[in-house]
């Protein structure tokens, strides 16, 4: 868990104070967020990655997939709620 907070904060120095448009860390970025299960906070990157000026096919085909991904996993979380939600109204 260190490493991944510690990674955030180096991809995070590079967006921030380098170059805010760096596809590949803003792409490090996601896949970060993801795995840390802050799919929100991945979401949030998605965005301001489709806000960036003459981005290549490539990098959007990269980025929608990784869009579907994220955003099927916070369906999935949605719907674990509301299930959870649901049984304790019932219990």
């Amino acid at each position: 868990m260190k490493r991944y907070q510690e990674c955030l904060k180096e991809l995070q120095d590079v967006l921030y104070k380098l170059d805010k448009t760096n596809v590949k860390a803003l792409y490090r970025k996601v896949q970060v967020y993801e795995i840390l299960g802050s799919t929100k906070e991945a979401n949030e990157a998605i965005k301001f990655y489709e806000g960036i000026p003459n981005r290549t096919d490539k990098d959007d085909k990269i980025f929608n997939a990784l869009k579907v991904k994220i955003q099927k996993r916070i369906l999935e979380d949605e719907i674990k709620t509301r299930e959870f939600s649901r049984n304790m109204m019932n219990n």
